[in-house]
């Protein structure tokens, strides 16, 4: 990643004009169909979208003010179902957990951890 914010937004510009590219060649009459059928290009198209918006020819970084809401929007595009998160001042991408744990005299101790999807 680079270092200072003008080398990060234009890492950003470059990263959204070749996803254009990308999704242009894919979505051409002349492209296999099947293409646009992988679930992996449906992803990326969703993450672009989410990301970037076209103004004519120009690419444009959307502000985070813009972004989707947390519950609907894709942070990994390895795990569609990770979600971004914060508690206080804690912010996380992925998944909640919620442990519990019962103490009684004559249970023995048990953990049951519960996957939360969305976060909260």
């Amino acid at each position: 990643m680079p270092r200072t914010e003008k080398e990060q937004k234009a890492l950003a510009e470059q990263i959204g004009q070749d996803g254009k590219y990308l999704r242009t060649q894919i979505y051409h009459e002349s492209s296999p169909e099947y293409l646009r059928l992988l679930p992996a290009v449906e992803v990326m198209r969703r993450i672009w979208i989410q990301n970037y918006y076209q103004e004519g020819e120009h690419i444009q970084l959307r502000d985070e003010k813009d972004y989707p809401p947390a519950q609907v929007r894709i942070i990994s595009p390895y795990d569609e179902e990770a979600r971004f998160s914060t508690k206080r001042e804690v912010y996380w991408h992925g998944y909640k957990a919620h442990l519990t744990e019962t103490c009684e005299e004559e249970t023995p101790h048990r953990y049951r951890i519960d996957k939360v999807s969305q976060a909260a």
